[in-house]
Protein backbone atom coordinates (compact mmCIF):
# COMPACT_ATOMS: atom_id res chain seq x y z
CA UNK A 1 0.00 0.00 0.00
CA UNK A 2 1.23 3.69 -0.88
CA UNK A 3 2.32 5.68 1.64
CA UNK A 4 0.39 9.43 1.94
CA UNK A 5 2.48 12.54 0.69
CA UNK A 6 3.51 14.93 3.69
CA UNK A 7 2.42 17.97 3.02
CA UNK A 8 1.93 21.54 4.56
CA UNK A 9 -1.51 23.61 4.80
CA UNK A 10 0.75 26.75 4.50
CA UNK A 11 3.71 27.75 2.27
CA UNK A 12 6.09 24.87 1.71
CA UNK A 13 9.20 24.27 -0.68
CA UNK A 14 9.47 21.13 -2.41
CA UNK A 15 12.51 18.97 -3.35
CA UNK A 16 11.01 16.88 -6.64
CA UNK A 17 12.28 14.01 -8.42
CA UNK A 18 11.06 12.07 -11.38
CA UNK A 19 13.42 9.33 -12.74
CA UNK A 20 12.51 8.22 -16.45
CA UNK A 21 12.14 4.67 -17.79
CA UNK A 22 15.47 3.33 -18.96
CA UNK A 23 15.09 3.36 -22.18
CA UNK A 24 14.68 7.53 -22.72
CA UNK A 25 18.17 8.47 -21.77
CA UNK A 26 19.43 11.90 -23.58
CA UNK A 27 16.66 14.32 -24.41
CA UNK A 28 17.30 16.25 -27.02
CA UNK A 29 18.05 20.73 -25.54
CA UNK A 30 14.53 21.34 -27.75
CA UNK A 31 13.02 18.46 -25.55
CA UNK A 32 14.34 19.95 -22.24
CA UNK A 33 12.91 23.55 -23.21
CA UNK A 34 9.80 22.22 -23.50
CA UNK A 35 9.63 20.16 -20.43
CA UNK A 36 10.52 23.11 -18.81
CA UNK A 37 8.20 25.39 -20.75
CA UNK A 38 5.49 23.29 -19.39
CA UNK A 39 6.58 23.07 -15.92
CA UNK A 40 6.04 26.95 -15.92
CA UNK A 41 2.94 26.71 -17.99
CA UNK A 42 1.36 24.25 -15.42
CA UNK A 43 3.06 25.87 -12.57
CA UNK A 44 1.11 28.99 -13.61
CA UNK A 45 -2.12 27.24 -13.77
CA UNK A 46 -1.77 25.47 -10.82
CA UNK A 47 0.35 27.98 -8.28
CA UNK A 48 3.34 26.33 -7.66
CA UNK A 49 6.03 28.56 -8.27
CA UNK A 50 9.55 26.97 -9.84
CA UNK A 51 12.21 28.03 -8.24
CA UNK A 52 15.05 25.70 -9.73
CA UNK A 53 14.96 22.74 -12.23
CA UNK A 54 16.92 20.62 -13.98
CA UNK A 55 16.43 17.90 -16.51
CA UNK A 56 19.43 14.79 -16.05
CA UNK A 57 19.98 12.06 -18.43
CA UNK A 58 17.63 9.54 -16.57
CA UNK A 59 15.85 11.89 -14.47
CA UNK A 60 14.25 15.47 -13.33
CA UNK A 61 14.91 17.57 -10.40
CA UNK A 62 12.44 20.18 -8.73
CA UNK A 63 12.25 23.01 -6.76
CA UNK A 64 8.91 24.30 -6.00
CA UNK A 65 6.80 26.27 -3.67
CA UNK A 66 3.07 25.48 -2.91
CA UNK A 67 0.82 27.46 -0.48
CA UNK A 68 -2.33 25.55 0.06
CA UNK A 69 -3.93 27.88 1.69
CA UNK A 70 -3.66 30.43 -1.19
CA UNK A 71 -6.36 28.33 -2.14
CA UNK A 72 -9.65 30.07 -0.85
CA UNK A 73 -8.35 33.66 -1.88
CA UNK A 74 -8.78 33.06 -5.67
CA UNK A 75 -10.99 35.37 -6.71
CA UNK A 76 -13.11 34.53 -10.32
CA UNK A 77 -11.17 36.41 -12.79
CA UNK A 78 -8.22 34.62 -11.44
CA UNK A 79 -9.04 31.32 -11.75
CA UNK A 80 -10.01 32.08 -15.44
CA UNK A 81 -6.74 34.07 -15.89
CA UNK A 82 -5.18 30.24 -14.86
CA UNK A 83 -7.82 28.45 -17.06
CA UNK A 84 -6.34 30.52 -20.04
CA UNK A 85 -2.78 30.12 -19.12
CA UNK A 86 -2.93 26.38 -19.55
CA UNK A 87 -5.87 25.77 -22.03
CA UNK A 88 -5.65 28.74 -24.20
CA UNK A 89 -8.82 29.61 -26.08
CA UNK A 90 -9.26 25.28 -26.72
CA UNK A 91 -11.70 23.59 -23.87
CA UNK A 92 -9.97 22.18 -20.83
CA UNK A 93 -10.52 19.79 -18.17
CA UNK A 94 -14.39 21.16 -17.45
CA UNK A 95 -14.99 20.84 -20.76
CA UNK A 96 -15.22 24.39 -21.21
CA UNK A 97 -13.03 27.33 -22.85
CA UNK A 98 -12.22 30.02 -20.74
CA UNK A 99 -14.79 32.44 -22.11
CA UNK A 100 -17.73 30.05 -20.91
CA UNK A 101 -15.49 29.60 -17.78
CA UNK A 102 -16.08 33.32 -16.52
CA UNK A 103 -19.28 33.37 -17.97
CA UNK A 104 -20.51 29.73 -15.34
CA UNK A 105 -18.59 31.14 -12.88
CA UNK A 106 -20.50 35.03 -13.00
CA UNK A 107 -24.04 33.17 -13.27
CA UNK A 108 -23.29 31.79 -9.65
CA UNK A 109 -25.15 29.39 -8.21
CA UNK A 110 -24.42 25.40 -7.39
CA UNK A 111 -22.58 25.01 -10.96
CA UNK A 112 -20.31 27.90 -9.82
CA UNK A 113 -19.72 26.83 -6.57
CA UNK A 114 -18.85 23.33 -8.09
CA UNK A 115 -16.29 24.55 -10.93
CA UNK A 116 -14.66 26.72 -8.25
CA UNK A 117 -14.47 23.88 -5.91
CA UNK A 118 -13.21 21.91 -8.74
CA UNK A 119 -10.75 24.47 -9.99
CA UNK A 120 -9.35 25.02 -6.49
CA UNK A 121 -8.78 21.14 -5.38
CA UNK A 122 -6.05 21.53 -8.69
CA UNK A 123 -4.37 24.63 -7.19
CA UNK A 124 -1.16 25.19 -4.65
CA UNK A 125 -1.10 21.08 -4.21
CA UNK A 126 2.70 19.55 -5.46
CA UNK A 127 0.98 16.15 -6.65
CA UNK A 128 -1.78 17.87 -8.97
CA UNK A 129 0.52 19.59 -9.91
CA UNK A 130 3.51 16.74 -10.97
CA UNK A 131 0.52 14.81 -12.41
CA UNK A 132 -0.96 16.92 -14.38
CA UNK A 133 3.39 17.99 -15.85
CA UNK A 134 3.99 14.69 -16.52
CA UNK A 135 0.34 13.65 -18.09
CA UNK A 136 0.90 16.41 -20.14
CA UNK A 137 4.62 16.19 -21.41
CA UNK A 138 4.34 12.21 -22.02
CA UNK A 139 1.25 13.05 -24.41
CA UNK A 140 3.75 15.76 -26.18
CA UNK A 141 6.83 13.54 -26.36
CA UNK A 142 5.15 10.40 -27.21
CA UNK A 143 3.13 12.53 -29.89
CA UNK A 144 6.79 13.87 -31.19
CA UNK A 145 8.46 9.87 -30.94
CA UNK A 146 5.77 8.48 -32.22
CA UNK A 147 5.11 6.14 -29.12
CA UNK A 148 3.21 5.12 -26.79
CA UNK A 149 3.21 4.49 -22.95
CA UNK A 150 4.93 6.14 -19.57
CA UNK A 151 7.97 8.24 -19.81
CA UNK A 152 8.76 7.97 -16.02
CA UNK A 153 9.41 5.59 -13.79
CA UNK A 154 7.20 5.23 -11.17
CA UNK A 155 5.58 7.32 -8.84
CA UNK A 156 7.60 11.64 -8.25
CA UNK A 157 9.48 11.44 -4.77
CA UNK A 158 9.35 14.51 -2.62
CA UNK A 159 11.10 16.14 0.38
CA UNK A 160 10.17 19.49 2.41
CA UNK A 161 12.11 21.73 2.39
Amino acid sequence: MRMSRYKVSGAGVYYVRSALTDGLAGWTAGEREVFLAMVRKVGEFCGVLLLEGVVLEREVELLVRADPSRREELEDGELVRRYRVLYGEGVGLLGYDADRLAEVLAEGGDRARLVRRRLAGRMEDVSVYLQALKQRFTLWYNRQRERSGSIWKGRFASSLL
